[in-house]
């Protein structure tokens, strides 16, 4: 009679992610996943074209891949960005955009308070507020937002 020894196997996931065994006794041959990959080894990415969220969850986007080497942002800009949103929230965060330039921290804010939509920027020496709005937008309908 031949006796097997249960190997401990390693695979190699992309994105650094661990190993899941699918049954005891068998050796690990599926990964655990990020949300933006799927295949037996995270090797194929997903593109998400609608997400959802509750409570602290959040999707980040990189604007610009390469940003860390441009000497400023004004060599990245003009930045055009529109995004399609639903909700039913009185307050919360719909975007923010956040980088370092030479005059200090930029940032652009888009954001539910009291249902209200609000748009705070930073250019890095003032901060405007903007909210032209006096509807409130979480109705639950889709709304199309868009900043040239």
């Amino acid at each position: 009679m031949i006796e097997f020894e249960t190997l401990n196997i390693i695979l190699f996931c992309f994105s650094f992610r661990p190993c899941h065994p699918i049954a005891y006794a068998v050796p690990c041959n599926q990964c655990v996943c990020r949300f933006d990959r799927q295949g037996a080894l995270c090797e194929t990415p997903i593109i998400i074209k609608n997400a959802a969220f509750s409570g602290d969850s959040y999707v980040s986007h990189r604007i610009h891949k390469d940003i860390q080497h441009h000497d400023s942002l004004d060599t990245v800009l003009p930045m055009h960005v529109q995004l399609k949103v639903r909700t039913r929230a009185t307050n919360g965060l719909i975007m923010l955009a956040a980088a370092q330039g030479t005059k200090g921290g930029h940032y652009m804010a888009l954001f539910l308070q009291k249902g209200l939509l609000q748009f705070q920027f930073s250019c890095g020496l003032q901060t405007m507020l903007l909210s032209e709005l006096e509807t409130p937008v979480n109705t639950g309908h889709e709304i199309t937002i868009r900043a040239e």
